[in-house]
């Protein structure tokens, strides 16, 4: 099912605070309300659709919107009580809400700005641990640079475990194997002259 055009009124209907309220307008008509409140790092959504657009993808739409808007920035996780409706429900699990078993609210962290192009921690998922190296050779270069420098300091000399303990931070699955054998692939890091130890490389 095609989600429809969904707009927020630019100019919300209640700005108060850390409380704001959109009207949700679909092809110029009236679809409900988005209610969404702040209180310390959560931005609690409520959801109200107008009957005729409960089946037509709005709410997908809305959310979808005012994950985009990001209007209380990065660093908030969005929560709705989305078992109070299907659509609403089925709305939220598209956008990556999970259900907390705990109070029954769904939640999730507001989406990461998109990184510039030049911007090497685009390939790192939050918790600044490489998801995939770069393909290009360039961008996996500097990639692991940006790693010996957070993993080594000048002067280093370290066994193979502790290199190891090192990188497990940065490894992706914590294959730190594969990224220890690129550090030393790409002239970063280097056995020492007794071949037991090893040193960054200083340029």
């Amino acid at each position: 099912m095609k989600t429809p055009r969904v707009r927020l009124d630019l100019q919300p209907t209640i700005q108060a605070g850390d409380r704001r309220v959109w009207r949700l307008l679909v092809d110029g008509m009236d679809a409900g309300t988005l209610d969404a409140g702040r209180t310390g790092a959560e931005v609690m959504l409520s959801l109200e659709i107008a009957a005729e657009h409960t089946a037509s993808g709005v709410a997908q739409g809305v959310i979808g919107r005012v994950l985009g808007l990001a209007p209380w920035g990065p660093d908030v996780t969005y929560a709705i009580d989305a078992d109070a409706s299907d659509t609403v429900r089925a709305a939220a699990r598209s956008a990556a809400f999970r259900r907390d078993d705990e109070d029954g609210i769904w939640r999730r962290p507001a989406p990461r700005p998109k990184p510039a192009a030049d911007d090497i921690t685009r390939f790192l998922d939050r918790d600044g641990r490489i998801d995939r190296y770069p393909l290009r050779a360039a961008e996996r270069r500097a990639l692991l640079a940006w790693v010996a420098v957070r993993a080594f300091s000048p002067g280093d000399e370290l066994s193979e475990r502790e290199v190891n303990d090192r990188l497990e931070r940065f490894a992706p699955g914590g294959d730190v194997a594969v990224l220890r054998r690129y550090l030393v692939d790409h002239a970063l890091l280097q056995r020492t002259p007794s071949g037991s130890q090893y040193a960054p490389v200083t340029r």
